[in-house]
């Protein structure tokens, strides 16, 4: 069998190549072997310790990114608690019928003292510090009003009456950044599930009170 035959030749071939290998070249091999293994272990080693370098100030930056978001977060409180102190005398009217060159001073008074059933005498003494429409005019609908009062207790005088415009067109209620505004929608919910349970509840700034449990916004 001419095939057979060439393999065995070939194998005969390659046994007297290895054969020809005297020992200082098997040793000369070992070494070159043994120093190329030598410096793949040196390399390995400084990918592992770059490795480890890199995951070091990974873990670092991450670190002083979490310390910066919290005092991101913190800030962001603080300036939105410093809004809402602004906002603190603050009232918002809606439904009040807007006119053209109309007097919101005087026509919020007439509200108070015809639609809010306050004394006129009451009503003339408070002190106004601003009142306007929010938002640009121009929509189809009239704008809520923002009314500032000079002092918190003439706010608090008329926010206590806003259970008498139930069922009116007119409704009041206190001025928060949209921050604060959102929290409480939130709550909502829960504040109407205590009042139908007959429970004691009461909303205050972004959080709501059950029976004087405190019940903070997600």
């Amino acid at each position: 069998m001419p095939e057979m035959h060439d393999v065995i030749n070939k194998l005969d071939s390659l046994e007297e190549k290895v054969l020809s290998f005297d020992k200082d070249d098997m040793k000369l091999l070992s070494v070159r072997v043994h120093d190329q293994n030598k410096a793949l272990d040196h390399t390995l080693s400084k990918i592992d310790e770059r490795i480890e370098r890199v995951e070091f100030i990974s873990a670092e930056y991450q670190s002083r990114i979490d310390v910066l978001e919290k005092e991101n977060t913190n800030l962001k409180d603080k300036v939105t608690y410093l809004e809402s102190q602004s906002m603190r005398n603050n009232l918002v009217l809606g439904g009040l019928k807007e006119e053209p060159g109309e007097n919101l001073d005087l026509k919020f008074r007439d509200f108070l003292v015809n639609k809010h059933k306050m004394a006129q005498s009451i009503v003339e003494s408070m002190k106004l510090e601003r009142i306007h429409r929010m938002g640009a005019p121009g929509s189809r609908r009239d704008r809520n009003v923002v009314i500032k009062f000079a002092f918190f207790s003439d706010r608090e005088i008329v926010r206590r009456q806003k259970r008498l415009l139930r069922g009116s067109d007119y409704y009041l209620y206190e001025q928060f950044p949209p921050e604060i505004a959102a929290r409480r929608r939130r709550l909502v919910p829960k504040l109407q599930e205590a009042i139908k349970a007959n429970k004691k509840a009461l909303m205050v700034y972004d959080t709501l009170y059950i029976d004087g449990q405190p019940v903070k916004c997600q």
